[in-house]
């Protein structure tokens, strides 16, 4: 019984110990009264193909739930060339339960290449095709 009291708290430590050496940036939202898209940035919806100078933004708006998730996600193809930055969700209303939000996902290209950047819609598992673009990334 004493052994394994010494190693359920030796694990508990470990562990503890290995949540203090993440990074706790990483993949983390951004929640804010008023998500707005970066202003200078490409809309991702209004464009099919697209050609971007590295450090450039684009963005799309995207709805989500908080009952059921993200409604809109999205695939890129090669995530060296332009990839997530931000993503930025409006404050949840405590009050309301599994109602949805509005957010933005802000992207930023990293070098120069060419990418395909797919949007989607995941409904309850059902996934259905909203956008697609391609995208070019070049150096100044």
């Amino acid at each position: 019984m004493r052994k394994g009291r010494i190693l359920s708290i030796a694990f508990f430590l470990l562990c503890i110990v290995i949540f203090i050496g993440c990074d706790k940036r990483v993949g983390q939202t951004l929640y804010t009264p008023n998500p707005l898209p970066p202003h200078g940035g490409v809309n991702l919806f209004k464009t099919n193909s697209l050609i971007l100078k590295i450090g450039q933004i684009a963005y799309f708006e995207h709805r989500y739930s908080g009952s059921i998730g993200i409604f809109q996600d999205y695939i890129i193809s090669n995530t060296n060339i332009f990839a997530l930055k931000d993503d930025i969700r409006q404050l949840p209303d405590q009050t309301l339960v599994g109602a949805s939000y509005r957010g933005v996902y802000i992207f930023e290209a990293k070098q120069p290449g060419i990418t395909l950047f797919y949007i989607f819609e995941n409904f309850r598992g059902v996934i259905s095709y909203l956008h697609t673009n391609f995208i070019t990334v070049v150096s100044d």
